[in-house]
This record gives structure tokens, C-alpha cells and sequence, in this order.
């Protein structure tokens, strides 16, 4: 007989041997209870995107588990940035909140793409020995109390993707092309 504890761990912690692939049986029956439980949902507005909401986070976490922070960072960082830049009525403010917005946008981006890539050319150029640390694993290892390697950086799962969409909405938020999000 299944336990508990294995259907727990089965269904919601995340293993990095086996993510959530599109190929693998656990997304399809996922989708399938997704799709089942949408047809009550679908109408009212808040609910469907509530819904909708949970259901991606979780796939989220199931497909790249710590990853999952950074993603409602980026997030919540973007909402942060473009409400202040539609809140300040001075040019120069809005120009500010649009920058920080971008330089952490952009600042995740470099860190994960290529921070290996800095670190060997200063290693290289200064005959140094620095080491990439991932501060984000650190962080996560210490509320998780998890054991993950901090000196690999491995790339998060869209995140070019999720950080051009941030970068998408303030630059549109700052020209006004587009409303600031409420919620």
C-alpha cells in the first residue's frame, strides 16, 4: 500500500533526477487534472487566473524547483518597478525606477548566463582562482536546510524568456503603450 509520505513525495517535492518534462507521464496526468478542474473555473475571471496562476507555479517548481524563487522575484520586482514608474508623475523619477527595473532585469540575466563566463576570463587575465557562487542556492539551502552545490550556476528555465517579458512591460509602462498592473 502507497503512504502518505510517498504520495508526498511523489506529487509535490521536487526531484532534480527526474523534473517534470513535457514527455514524462506525471505532466500528463497534471495536465489532465488541470484541464478536468478548468471547466469550473473558466468563467469568472479571477478565479481562471488564480487557478491558472497556482497550477503554472507549481509546474514551475516541479520542472526547476529552487528556480521557482526567482521567478516570483523577477515578478514581483517587475510589479514593484512599474508601479512606481506609473505612480511618479517627474520624468526623472520614472527614468530612475525604469532603470533599477532594468539593471536587475538585466543583472539576473548576465548572472546566470554568464557568470562562468566572467569568472574564468578575470581568473585568466589576473591569474586569479575565483569561484562562481550561486548566492541564490545559498539562500535556499539555508530556509530549506538542502544540500545544494552553491558553486554551480545552472540556467533557470526561461528565464531569457520571463526577463524580456519584465523588460517588455516597464519600457511599456514608461512610453504609457500599456496600463500598470493593479494586481
Amino acid at each position: 500500500m502507497i503512504s502518505l509520505q510517498e504520495i508526498y513525495t511523489g506529487v509535490f517535492k521536487y526531484s532534480a533526477s527526474e523534473p517534470w518534462l513535457f514527455t514524462r507521464y506525471a505532466f500528463w496526468v497534471f495536465f489532465l487534472v488541470l484541464l478536468a478542474f478548468y471547466s469550473f473555473v473558466y468563467k469568472k475571471v479571477r478565479s481562471r487566473n488564480s487557478y491558472l496562476l497556482l497550477f503554472s507555479l507549481f509546474f514551475y517548481y516541479k520542472t526547476g524547483g529552487w528556480f521557482l524563487m526567482l521567478l516570483v522575484f523577477s515578478c514581483l520586482s517587475n510589479y514593484l518597478w512599474g508601479y512606481l514608474i506609473g505612480v511618479f508623475r517627474q520624468n526623472h523619477l520614472r527614468r530612475m525606477a525604469l532603470t533599477i527595473g532594468l539593471i536587475v532585469n538585466l543583472g539576473l540575466l548576465a548572472y546566470y548566463k554568464y557568470a562562468f563566463f566572467f569568472t574564468d576570463m578575470l581568473n585568466y587575465l589576473f591569474e586569479q582562482d575565483f569561484e562562481v557562487y550561486n548566492w541564490l542556492v545559498h539562500w535556499w539551502n539555508m530556509a530549506s536546510a538542502s544540500t545544494i552545490d552553491t558553486h554551480d550556476i545552472i540556467l533557470p528555465i526561461g528565464i531569457s524568456f520571463f526577463t524580456f517579458q519584465g523588460i517588455s512591460y516597464l519600457v511599456d509602462v514608461y512610453r504609457r503603450d500599456s496600463a500598470v498592473v493593479k494586481n
